[in-house]
């Protein structure tokens, strides 16, 4: 039986100062529950340098919001339209 694989967009989680943060998916499988620590920043995925673990972030705390951490990080300059900066 014939079957088709088809490109899904992952969803966005973040919009800001021109930095687009999406999620990411066990196995790149959109029907998977999205990660809760892992991101990317580029929207086809390609599990590079473009995704990263929230928590290996500078200044990770826990105790604040994804939203509010991923916008402290861009404000920050450790998260960049294309990636996550070297440090």
């Amino acid at each position: 039986m014939p079957y088709r694989t088809e490109y899904v967009a992952p969803d966005v989680v973040l919009n800001y100062k021109r930095v687009t943060v999406y999620n990411t998916y066990k196995d790149d499988n959109y029907d998977n529950e999205p990660f809760s620590c892992w991101f990317t920043t580029f929207k086809y995925g390609d599990e590079g340098e473009h995704d990263f673990d929230i928590r290996e972030l500078p200044n990770w705390n826990e105790e604040v919001t994804t939203i509010k951490f991923l916008k402290e990080a861009i404000d920050a300059g450790h998260l960049l339209k294309v990636g996550v900066k070297d440090d």
